[in-house]
């Protein structure tokens, strides 16, 4: 595919070509993620797909001419403009299409960075592009959560976008209005509407652009499966899962997002229809160090100061209780439960391949735990000691397919999943 001079003097080929190159100091996903964006460009003819340059820049142009920040001190009344990490996502996101329908490319998108870095003003902006600009007749926008009020969040960034005194005038004058709990955009019949696990009512949905916010917080994919579900009429939708690090790394999103990892490392089979920003810092990186703070935080120094990371890092230090706190939310780090019985640290020591000729070679003993009502079925082997002194296990747990659903929400655990 012929990249035009155009292309490259954009603001997404310039960040990525500066994430190439280290002028932008990133993590190792982030990196991944940038070659594998120029990978897509080599292979666009073979694969059947093309780089829409305008279409790409038409979503990152809706966000500066139609859409004022409305709180924020500095810049509250000013013209909302979508930092370089920003631009290169929405611009993959809507300028990849097939070459045989000239529809979308990109299906699902996996968003993760650290807590304050734009996470729900860019979907509540992204929302009111889609609803006015896709090309898609009474498109509904859903922002999906584990709680309605989560949910609210982001859409009442997207009312305030159209109804706050320091709003742009001219959402309204395309067509936007507001109601108590949805949004519309008359020309086409388009709706915007918060939707919670405890929402009253989830069917009869027809989700066009279904919004994952702070994925690690669902319990189970009750809310996501049943968006991804309803936009099966559609012709281009778009799931798009934001979130932040959590502390269950049982949970469907942590899984989630390592299945994403694996695709962006190449151990997992290609998804093209898969968009994936992981901003993290890297297993190696000391997370005290502020050096490292700006590959989970993409938007430090630009709106997020190093002076507040500072003070929230501070109070970190001096009260250790705030520490999985400052990791999580600050950091976009995945940790532990509070007093696990496992640490995750240990547990990943020991993550290597269960190694099954050991257990014929050097001999294993095994048990078997029965489930009486509630219980799982656990049956497990534990290969003897090698010639280094290592042991394998491997163990295999057994429930009834019809109360799976109701054990995942219970346990708090995607049995699915696994």
């Amino acid at each position: 595919m012929k990249v035009t001079q155009e292309m490259l003097e954009s603001v997404p080929f310039k960040y990525a070509n500066d994430v190439r190159t280290g002028k932008i100091v990133t993590g190792k996903f982030i990196q991944l993620a940038v070659d594998r964006f120029f990978k897509w460009i080599e292979t666009a003819h073979e694969d059947g797909y093309y780089l829409d340059h305008a279409a790409g820049m038409r979503v990152i142009n809706f966000f500066p001419n139609f859409i004022n920040h409305t709180k924020g001190a500095g810049i509250a009344g000013t013209p909302f403009h979508l930092a370089p990490f920003q631009q290169f996502t929405q611009y993959n996101l809507f300028g990849w299409k097939k070459k045989s329908t000239g529809l979308r490319r990109i299906k699902t998108v996996c968003d993760v960075r650290a807590k304050k870095n734009g996470k729900s003003a860019e979907m509540a902006g992204l929302a009111l592009y889609v609803m006015a600009d896709d090309k898609e007749h009474e498109a509904e926008i859903y922002v999906g959560a584990t709680k309605e009020d989560q949910a609210k969040i982001c859409w009442s960034a997207a009312k305030n976008f159209i109804e706050s005194p320091l709003a742009n005038p001219r959402l309204k004058a395309i067509g936007f209005s507001t109601r108590l709990k949805e949004i519309r955009f008359t020309p086409n019949g388009s709706k915007m509407m918060p939707l919670g696990g405890d929402s009253k009512t989830q069917d009869g949905i027809n989700s066009h652009f279904s919004i994952v916010d702070e994925y690690h917080a669902h319990k189970d994919d009750g809310v996501k499966e049943n968006l991804e579900t309803s936009s099966v009429l559609r012709s281009q939708p778009i799931t798009y899962h934001i979130t932040t690090a959590g502390t269950n790394i049982q949970s469907v999103c942590y899984n989630y997002i390592e299945v994403c990892k694996s695709v962006l490392q190449g151990t997992n089979e290609e998804d093209p229809t898969l968009w994936i920003m992981i901003h993290e810092m890297d297993p190696e990186d000391d997370w005290q160090d502020s050096n490292n703070w700006y590959k989970s935080n993409p938007l430090l120094g630009s709106g997020l100061t190093m002076e507040r990371m500072k003070e929230d890092f501070h109070k970190a230090i001096i009260q250790p209780s705030k520490q999985r706190i400052f990791k999580t939310k600050n950091l976009n780090m995945w940790v532990d439960e509070q007093d696990p019985w496992i640490e995750n640290a240990v547990w990943n020591k020991n993550s290597d391949p269960v190694r099954v000729e050991n257990f014929i070679k050097y001999g294993c003993a095994g048990g078997l735990d029965l489930s009486a009502t509630t219980d799982l079925t656990a049956l497990g082997f534990i290969s003897n000691p090698d010639d280094k002194g290592c042991q394998d296990l491997l163990v295999f747990t057994f429930c009834p397919k019809d109360t799976i659903e109701k054990r995942s929400r219970e346990d708090r655990v995607p049995y699915r999943f696994w």
